[in-house]
């Protein structure tokens, strides 16, 4: 019995958590975000037009379908402009990308 605790002891690893998990985020929004981002979280990004907010999330986005995760985009009422030719352009895996 002993024997047989050893052997499945030396199979178990430690176990991280999806949840407990941190997504890098490259190029200079890793920068802003050195330790990356909460998988599972959601991000808000907001800012009056020109600022550069779409460019802000698609780039995110592409951190994170780049590493295999999922992103979604909620667009605001009104704003069905979201523009996924520009997403696919900046990096964003559109295959793992849902929009709301």
């Amino acid at each position: 019995m002993r024997a047989e605790l050893g052997v499945l002891g030396a199979k178990v690893t430690t176990v991280q958590l999806a949840g407990e998990r941190r997504l890098e985020v490259g190029g200079a929004l890793g920068a802003v975000l050195p330790g990356g981002v909460q998988r599972g979280s959601v991000v808000t990004i907001g800012g009056p037009a020109g600022a550069g907010v779409t460019r802000t999330a698609f780039e995110l986005a592409a951190s994170v379908t780049a590493s295999g995760e999922w992103a979604a985009f909620v667009s605001s009422a009104g704003n069905n402009t979201l523009g996924l030719a520009a997403a696919a352009e900046l990096g964003v895996e559109l295959e793992r990308a849902a929009v709301v």
